[in-house]
């Protein structure tokens, strides 16, 4: 529903279309919220229970589709992968106890840092460094989190 989570569902169709041995067969706002990904992934399930993998575009919405799987007798120690996007401490905790796959990570000091750079920048009549000056995008890296990278990070 968000600008945000429009772009990492947009990003994340593109490179699973990419794939020859992967299939979308399900599309459904989690509204951000625990309880909206709770009903997405029951609905997602129940009308495809062989599903193997949900990516969800934020923690809470993973958080929620985690409990569903739990419901429907699944989860990652049999091989479903449950993927959120955010590095949430929930999700950190849900990925220590082997209920969720991965979060990818976000760093939201570097990134208020980078704004505050750029606005500077602005300011001052410089450059931008846009990542895709097209459209006007400077992109902040993330990092995938996962049971081996958890101790780490």
């Amino acid at each position: 529903g968000s600008v945000v989570g429009e772009e990492r569902v947009g990003g994340f169709v593109k490179k699973i279309e990419s794939q020859d041995n992967l299939k979308i067969v399900a599309s459904l706002d989690g509204k951000d919220t625990v309880d909206g990904g709770f009903s997405a992934a029951q609905d997602m399930l129940s009308a495809n229970p062989d599903l193997e993998v949900i990516y969800a575009a934020n923690d809470d919405s993973a958080i929620g589709a985690q409990r569903a799987m739990e419901t429907a007798g699944k989860s990652v120690a049999d091989g479903f992968v449950l993927i959120g996007f955010d590095g949430s401490s929930s999700a950190l905790d849900l990925i220590e106890q082997g209920k969720m796959s991965a979060t990818v990570a976000q760093d939201p000091y570097g990134q208020g840092k980078k704004a505050v750079e750029t606005v500077l920048a602005l300011l001052k009549g410089n450059d931008l460094g846009f990542d895709d000056p097209s459209a006007k995008t400077i992109f902040f890296p993330v990092q995938m989190v996962d049971s081996s990278t958890l101790a780490d990070f």
